[in-house]
């Protein structure tokens, strides 16, 4: 979650250039952090594999085939939540650059 909070930022903040209020800036945006949040869904999986994993046998069947039967809509979620929040933390942070003259 931090390094996640952090790397986006800092893609904010060293690419004020890029990431403006436009539609071409914000369209950047989304298109940067699908690519890190597509990554990232990998991580989630398999932390949500290894929380099953850590179940008593009795429970780890069962567990694992509602985790299979909701895994689509669940990463959807997940990544559509995370690529509205990085996306907005982004433009910010490059809002915040530009006004601070740091990278100009």
């Amino acid at each position: 979650m931090f390094w996640n909070i952090f790397m986006h930022a800092l893609i904010g903040l060293l690419g004020p250039a890029f990431f403006t209020l436009t539609p071409q800036g914000i369209g950047l945006a989304i298109l940067v952090v699908c690519a890190t949040q597509a990554v990232d869904l990998l991580r989630i999986k398999r932390e949500m594999q290894q929380e099953i994993e850590a179940l008593p046998e009795k429970e780890r069947k069962p567990a694992m085939e509602e985790f299979h039967a909701n895994l689509k809509m669940s990463l959807a979620k997940i990544f559509a939540k995370n690529v509205a929040i990085y996306s907005a933390l982004v433009l910010i942070a490059a809002e915040i650059s530009r006004t601070n003259n740091w990278i100009y």
